[in-house]
């Protein structure tokens, strides 16, 4: 019985009781009534009160033993409590939920397989395979990292979900698979450079602007973009004037991963922030290499530019953690297994 149900009880019961007692006083104050009349005017009465305890008894006795921890009776009448906002919160009569972790590709809704990690209130870290299930309760919080950090086909997605009051509930995530990129760099002339018959030809003071492009691969790609790093040799360019275009945005500088070593200790590498790339769409962009004013460039040293993708990782510096998506982990070990590069070669 909810608030308005308990109210419309009350009402009656009222109205019924003060009949009762309009009756019973009328009784008392006429002596000359027949004794019979009186009696059955006392037994109205008695009715009416009793209809007026009988539904606040039983709806407060079924409320108070609900809230002192009592467990609902198949049959009884479970209130609805009115919340500061405003509306009801129903009592959940649900002890356990079981939950399923799956997880499907993006593009063919097919099952990525694989392990999932999940939290519940922030309680140790457990796993499961992928459409395997464990018990929650509900009103627990859960976070998954599909995937596990540990999957090398499919990239991780994060999740938190409240637990229903319900018997099951599914957790699941659209995941992107790891795919090839081919990254190819033109000379000033327009043909693909190969290290062979097609180069760049560059002296101290030039400053070359070369196209470039970016390519995936069908319903596959990185969904959290990474980093692609050019790595140049120090004396040869002046590496603040380095800069990449890509889809007609400059693409920002930032910090390199410690995960990338470089080639030669005479060497530098200047790292800008990559977005997400997904399908077999052509990018095309544009590399500036600013060469030293004395210096001409090696052929030994040719510039090379990588691309690391980004995903999440689990930082076990911070208890386990669900952080990212970045390069690397807290360890500076890579966060997926996946490198690609185009050497960029100079005569």
């Amino acid at each position: 019985m909810d608030i308005g149900q308990l109210t419309l009880a009350w009402n009656l019961g009222t109205i019924l009781g003060v009949a009762a007692l309009v009756f019973l006083i009328w009784a008392i104050a006429t002596e000359k009534k027949k004794k019979d009349t009186k009696k059955t005017l006392f037994w109205i009465g008695g009715v009416a009160v009793i209809l007026f305890i009988l539904p606040i008894a039983g709806v407060g006795l079924n409320f108070f033993g609900t809230q002192l921890g009592g467990e609902v009776q198949p049959g009884a009448v479970v209130p609805q409590l009115p919340t500061p906002g405003g509306g009801t919160t129903k009592v959940c009569a649900v002890e356990d939920t079981t939950v399923t972790l799956s997880s499907v590709n993006k593009y063919t809704e097919v099952a990525t397989g694989g392990t999932h990690r999940h939290r519940t209130n922030g309680n140790p870290a457990l796993t499961v395979s992928d459409a395997g299930t464990f018990t929650a309760s509900p009103g627990d919080t859960v976070t998954v990292l599909f995937g596990n950090e540990t999957d090398g086909t499919y990239y991780g997605a994060l999740a938190t979900e409240v637990i229903g009051c319900q018997g099951t509930q599914t957790i699941s995530a659209k995941r992107v698979q790891n795919g090839t990129m081919s990254i190819n760099v033109y000379n000033e002339e327009g043909n693909q450079i190969n290290g062979n018959a097609e180069n760049e030809t560059l002296a101290a003071g030039d400053i070359a602007s070369l196209k470039w492009e970016v390519r995936g691969t069908n319903q596959q790609g990185y969904p959290f973009g990474g980093v692609f790093m050019l790595e140049v040799n120090k004396s040869d360019y002046d590496e603040g004037n380095l800069r990449l275009f890509l889809d007609g945005v400059e693409l920002s500088k930032t910090d390199t991963p410690d995960v990338q070593a470089l080639t030669s200790v005479d060497n530098t590498i200047i790292s800008f922030l990559a977005p997400a790339i997904e399908g077999a769409a052509l990018h095309t962009g544009t590399i500036i290499l600013d060469v030293d004013t004395t210096n001409n460039p090696g052929t030994l040293n040719d510039p090379v530019l990588r691309f690391r993708p980004y995903d999440y990782f689990i930082n076990e510096d911070t208890g386990g953690s669900y952080d990212g998506p970045a390069a690397e982990d807290e360890d500076n070990v890579a966060s997926f297994g996946h490198l690609s590069s185009a050497t960029i070669s100079i005569t």
